[in-house]
């Protein structure tokens, strides 16, 4: 019997800029939108033709006022220059067959990389193996294992019905 599994990918993406935070505006670029929905846009980022730094910091902000990184399209919940961080809002997504399911968030070619600290790969169901591959080498980066033990009704994600593993650092793929 094959159980489903369900991945969590909650994504804090970090990135490099080759200037000073601290020279930075602290708010948008003049005549530039500072805001969408609860979500403040520092410059680099920016919405509209001159408000952003370079394609990668260029966002949309949809009717329903939600922030969008259009390199990726995704959801921007926050961002912080002073941490270096941006959080975005990756769906979750499940599959009960053996073949793989991909949940494609490609950072190649921009300044953005998952932060290690900040996420975790989590596999949640009986008896799976969740893994992590790399589109570039076509090999397994990362994974975990999780299994049943009825016995076992803790709610922590340790291995049993859950689990749960770092992704690897600087990871763009």
């Amino acid at each position: 019997m094959i159980t489903p599994l369900l991945f969590q990918l909650m994504i804090l993406l970090s990135w490099q800029i080759n200037y000073s935070i601290a020279d930075s505006p602290a708010i948008a670029k003049r005549n530039c939108p500072t805001s969408c929905g609860k979500v403040s846009i520092p410059f680099p980022f920016g919405v509209g033709e001159n408000c952003y730094l370079e394609f990668n910091y260029a966002v949309n902000c949809s009717s329903s006022n939600k922030l969008f990184l259009r390199s990726i399209n995704l959801e921007v919940l926050d961002i912080s220059l002073e941490k270096g961080t941006m959080v975005v809002n990756h769906p979750v997504f499940n599959s009960c067959q053996i073949n793989e399911t991909k949940a494609n968030v490609n950072l190649e070619n921009t300044p953005f990389f998952f932060s290690p600290a900040k996420n975790r790969f989590t596999g949640v169901g009986c008896n799976n193996f969740a893994s992590m591959y790399s589109s570039s080498t076509d090999l397994i980066i990362s994974g975990c294992l999780s299994v049943c033990d009825k016995t076992d009704d803790t709610m922590s994600c340790n291995g049993i019905r859950c689990c749960q593993t770092r992704i690897p650092s600087f990871l763009n793929l």
